[in-house]
C-alpha cells in the first residue's frame, strides 16, 4: 500500500492535486487504459484506507467494546481490529474510479475533487457477517437501486446508503 503511506499525513487537498495531476495524464488510448484504471483503483483505495472510520456497525462496536479496543484504527492500516470484523468502503471504489474517469480534462480542478473526495471517501467497520449480508444483496460493489454516485456528491443521499439498505445499523466513528 505505498499510495496509503504517502496518504496518510496529506492534507486533503494535496489529496486531491495530486488526483488531478493523475487523471491529467492522457489515458485515452486502449492499450493503457486497462492499466490507467488499475493504477487509479489502487490510488483511490490508499485514499480510503488513510481515512478515519466514518462508521461502525452496531454488532462491531459491540465486538470492540467486549474485548476492550477502544481505538480500533490499526497501526497497520490493511489490519482489522478484531478477526470478525472487515474494513468496508462506504462507497465502493470501482464507483468512485468510474465517476472520476467520466470527469472532463476541463472540468477538472482541485476543488472539485475535494468536494467529491469530502462526499465519497469513507470507511465502516462491520461484522463479516453483515459484509455476506451486503454481498448476498448484491451491494458490495454498487449503491442499493435508485441511488447514484452522484446523488452522494450532490447530497442527495449518504454515503452510508448501502448499509441502511442491507438493515446494518450504524453508529457515527468519527468524533
Amino acid at each position: 500500500m505505498a499510495w496509503a503511506v504517502y496518504f496518510t499525513d496529506v492534507s486533503l487537498e494535496k489529496k486531491a492535486e495530486f488526483l488531478t495531476n493523475f487523471l491529467r495524464i492522457p489515458h485515452s488510448e486502449i492499450e493503457i487504459q486497462k492499466g490507467f484504471r488499475e493504477t487509479l483503483s489502487f490510488i483511490v483505495g490508499g485514499l480510503y484506507v488513510c481515512e478515519k472510520y466514518s462508521y461502525i456497525s452496531q454488532n462491531a462496536d459491540f465486538i470492540l467494546k467486549e474485548n476492550g479496543i477502544i481505538d480500533p484504527r490499526p497501526k497497520e492500516t490493511k489490519k482489522t481490529p478484531h478477526k470478525d470484523i472487515t474494513i468496508e468502503h462506504t462507497v465502493p471504489i470501482k464507483l468512485t474510479v468510474d465517476y472520476l474517469l467520466q470527469i472532463k480534462e476541463d472540468e477538472l480542478s482541485v476543488e472539485k475533487l475535494i468536494h467529491i473526495l469530502e462526499k465519497v471517501i469513507g470507511t465502516s467497520l462491520i461484522t463479516k457477517d453483515e459484509n455476506r449480508k451486503l454481498n448476498k444483496m448484491h451491494l458490495t460493489s454498487k449503491l442499493p437501486n435508485g441511488i447514484v454516485i452522484e446523488d452522494i456528491i450532490n447530497g442527495k443521499a449518504v454515503h452510508s446508503c448501502r448499509y441502511t439498505a442491507a438493515g446494518i445499523e450504524l453508529v457515527p466513528a468519527i468524533k
